[in-house]
């Protein structure tokens, strides 16, 4: 007898899917206010390429990541929040994280973006968010959180709503979190 359970490759094809609808109604939401071209894109060897031309002058955690090791790092999460976001060939911003086991998350890891005046500048840390809460809403999450958000990005978050969250409990990590 064959099972009619869905294979691991069909269920990656789903998330990957889920991603590319995301991204096509966020580059939609977008595309009338923002001045530049943008595309919205998984992270792939392209996108690491271009990250390795980016200049190294920021260390973490105001950005500096090493993309190659985070990218890895979630390579095998096939239902990962990514995000590669770009204005024709300039890779302007990325952001990694993953929903929760119990999807009652998502959870944003790490957000960056380029290290120079690219033509999407200030328009970054919305475009995640706004692609983070439609990804946490496609996999019925109920808060979105960024993970030990730095303070100029805490700012950010908490002008959006967002509160911070330093736990005290048996996890140290502070975060910032919405509901979705």
């Amino acid at each position: 007898m064959f099972s009619t359970r869905p294979t691991i490759g069909a269920i990656q094809l789903g998330y990957e899917a889920t991603r590319l609808g995301v991204y096509r109604s966020v580059e939609q939401t977008f595309r009338s206010i923002i001045p530049a071209p943008l595309a919205l894109q998984s992270m792939n060897t392209n996108t690491i390429t271009a990250w390795q031309g980016w200049p190294r002058r920021r260390t973490p955690p105001n950005g500096g990541w090493n993309w190659l090791s985070w990218a890895r790092q979630f390579c095998n999460d096939i239902d990962r929040f990514e995000v590669a976001i770009w204005s024709k060939n300039d890779l302007c911003g990325l952001a990694l994280g993953s929903p929760s086991r119990a999807r009652t998350n998502l959870n944003v890891h790490i957000v960056e973006g380029a290290p120079w005046l690219h033509p999407l500048r200030g328009w970054i840390t919305p475009l995640v968010l706004e692609t983070a809460v439609s990804y946490g809403i496609a996999f019925g999450c109920t808060w979105l959180r960024f993970i030990e958000p730095n303070p100029r990005m805490r700012q950010q978050l908490n002008t959006l709503g967002f509160r911070y969250v330093l736990q005290t409990n048996r996890k140290l990590t502070p975060y910032s979190e919405r509901q979705l």
